[in-house]
């Protein structure tokens, strides 16, 4: 019998690279980067242009940038949004540095890895879904013994078609001889994904305001929105609809009723290494011809450090051109917050 040794060498030669193959393939999820690096280990999320990879050989989680990965392979799960605005839930393989396949239980998607701006395990618990956040501020002056807090916090829940959330922000400053000052607001929302980039939603806000007299303001928005832009590191927002606002005063002022028209934008950039900035604003014109207008702007600037911690600047500002008698037209809130995040 003749043993054939080239064959033999040609098959121990490629016995390795069969074997590495296996082992990759093995492995709960599987990136390959730019330069041919491959991380294997569990993918949490990809979250503001970054994908966060836990591995069972470093004691701390890997921070990658999404735009190196050219290939990516997972066995388990994931909550997918394009950049597009289609959400699904999927396992993801790639076929080449081209066409990245997202095999869902009903069906299957090809897209590319740039076209992917979001990721999420998705596991049975409600808190592979869930996300929260909680922000403190302090400061004390001696001169007047001036005092003020702050917190600020956030829930929100994501699926595949729909997505919930809620926020809380309180600043209360107290100082000698001068009244107190509160304001608290709060908010929550509702939006179901649309083809083509488009969604429903209804908005509850909520606000109490010394400065501006208010004892409670309610507004009850429907809109409609549309992302202009969305990718990887930024999402340009607009949106319009209706309102109905209840405004009680602290005054003798009477109640207004009124229905007001909404235009409004939302620009978010997070890939700016650590850093994060969120923009708000939304026009209240009324529609009851008195000419009435309010304004409400947000701007959030955000440092992120270990450990899920963040140092956030924010600021708030409510503009109202028909106040009550003695209240101002505009006000806003200046806070700078140390916060954690789930």
């Amino acid at each position: 019998m003749q043993v054939d040794f080239l064959s033999i060498h040609r098959v121990i030669a490629l016995l390795p690279l069969f074997l590495f193959q296996h082992w990759i393939l093995a492995q709960p999820d599987s990136l390959f980067l730019e330069g041919g690096d491959i991380l294997v280990g569990e993918m949490k999320d990809l979250s503001r242009g970054v994908i966060t990879l836990e591995t069972g050989y470093s004691d701390s989680d890997f921070k990658i940038e999404w735009t190196g990965v050219r290939m990516v392979r997972t066995t388990s799960h994931y909550l997918v949004q394009l950049t597009h605005g289609e959400r699904i839930t999927a396992r993801l393989y790639s076929m080449d540095q081209s066409t990245l396949v997202l095999q869902g239980s009903d069906d299957t998607v090809r897209t590319n890895v740039s076209e992917v701006v979001f990721l999420k395990s998705v596991k049975e618990d409600f808190w592979s879904r869930a996300s929260a956040s909680v922000d403190f501020g302090y400061s004390f002056t001696k001169a007047n013994a001036l005092q003020q807090f702050s917190i600020r916090s956030s829930l929100g829940y994501a699926t595949d078609r729909w997505s919930a959330s809620a926020t809380y922000n309180r600043v209360n400053s107290t100082q000698n001889d001068v009244d107190d000052i509160q304001r608290t607001d709060l908010g929550a929302g509702f939006r179901w994904a649309l083809p083509k980039n488009f969604y429903g939603g209804f908005d509850a806000s909520f606000l109490a305001n010394t400065e501006q007299k208010l004892f409670l303001r309610s507004s009850y928005q429907p809109t409609v929105g549309n992302y202009l832009i969305r990718t990887n590191s930024m999402y340009l927002l607009l949106l319009g609809g209706a309102a109905y606002t209840r405004e009680v005063y602290s005054t003798e002022d009477p109640e207004r009723n009124t229905a007001e028209a909404i235009a409004g934008m939302e620009l978010n950039l997070f890939d700016v290494g650590d850093l994060s900035l969120f923009i708000s604003a939304k026009l209240f014109p009324g529609l009851s011809g008195s000419g009435r207008l309010r304004m409400d702007d947000r701007v959030d600037l955000k440092y992120d450090l270990p450990k899920d911690l963040y140092i956030r600047m924010g600021l708030t500002l409510n503009y109202d051109n028909q106040p009550v008698e003695g209240a101002t037209d505009t006000d806003y809130v200046f806070q700078t917050t140390l916060g954690w995040e789930l």
